[in-house]
């Protein structure tokens, strides 16, 4: 038998077959949309581009949610990790959390467990965060100085370390900036981390550590949501993008409350990441815009604003607004 001919066949389904595997998913696997919130303070801004459109590679991972299988288990886990005396009282408390059985938690509300000073929250989504009461009524008294943004940069750093095993994805320094003040007196310091996956930021700078008086900290967190590598998405491109932005979709998340040009200086992706305590199933790609807002008579103000970055094609039906 002639080997060409025995191919044939196959060859000549090869368009067929490439054309089936451009087809957007079935309605059971198409992902879910982005409820961005709705935001009301911005006023109505004109985008304007001033920069080249970058190129981004034609795909995302999407990543889908994996919750906790026992956030007791994980706020035992940090509290082994925080710096506490190993008392008696610590011990029995301890002891307690580790008798008693997981609570039934709702969809989105965090385990609460206090032990000594600390108190350490954990969210059913991975999502944690640590609090010192002692150090927090030291920033709210005044009883000691504020140290400097270089010390409390330092202290964070060291602080974040005990942390790491409970953030899945890496993190890096991203700025500091006043977590509390009165009367623009700064009285703690929060120093923020950028979370990567993929070496795309994860939902801002999600992870923190404030600093308080005597260099004490006061709380640490991650928002972080624990997720495992779902499907690759194919995605818009980011002029693609801005048409979308353009054309009233996506959510502009920060801006002036009156009207003004909105110049484009930065265009990136990133994982959008739902506030805290709102549940999700997957973290998927958005485009993130951002630049300077002008207005005649005001002063230049910071905008920025989001897009999904998935084809619309492999996103479910946009649900009815009822009214």
């Amino acid at each position: 038998m002639n080997p060409r001919r025995a191919l044939w066949p196959l060859v000549a389904l090869l368009p067929l077959v490439l054309s089936l595997a451009a087809l957007p998913a079935s309605p059971s696997k198409l992902l879910p949309r982005i409820a961005f919130p709705e935001v009301a303070t911005i006023g109505r801004l004109t985008f304007v581009a001033r920069a080249p459109w970058p190129t981004m590679p034609p795909t995302a991972t999407v990543y889908r949610v994996q919750p906790l299988k026992s956030p007791k288990a994980v706020a035992l886990q940090v509290f082994a990790v925080l710096p506490m005396e190993s008392t008696p009282e610590v011990r029995a408390e301890l002891d307690r959390i580790t008798r008693a059985p997981d609570p039934p938690l709702g969809e989105h509300e965090p385990l609460d467990e206090y032990v000594g000073d600390w108190q350490v929250s954990v969210f059913p989504e991975g999502q944690f965060s640590v609090y010192n009461r002692p150090a927090c009524e030291a920033q709210d008294k005044g009883q000691a100085s504020l140290p400097s943004e270089a010390v409390a940069r330092r202290v964070a750093d060291d602080f974040l370390e005990r942390l790491k095993p409970f953030i899945p994805y890496p993190v890096e320094f991203s700025g500091i900036s006043p977590a509390a003040s009165v009367n623009g007196r700064a009285l703690s310091h929060g120093v923020w981390y950028r979370a990567k996956l993929d070496g795309i930021p994860v939902g801002g700078d999600p992870v923190s550590v404030v600093i308080g008086p005597g260099a004490k900290v006061i709380s640490a967190g991650s928002r972080v949501r624990r997720t495992i590598a779902d499907r690759k998405a194919p995605i818009l491109t980011s002029k693609e993008a801005f048409e979308k932005l353009l054309a009233g979709e996506g959510c502009v998340e920060s801006g002036p409350s009156w009207s003004a040009i909105a110049h484009v200086d930065s265009v990136h992706l990133a994982y959008y990441q739902p506030p805290l305590g709102l549940g999700a199933t997957y973290l998927l790609p958005v485009y993130v815009f951002s630049g300077q807002a002008v207005a005649e008579g005001r002063k230049p103000e910071a905008w920025g604003a989001a897009v999904e970055a998935v084809r619309p094609e492999f996103l479910q039906a946009r649900t009815p607004v009822s009214r």
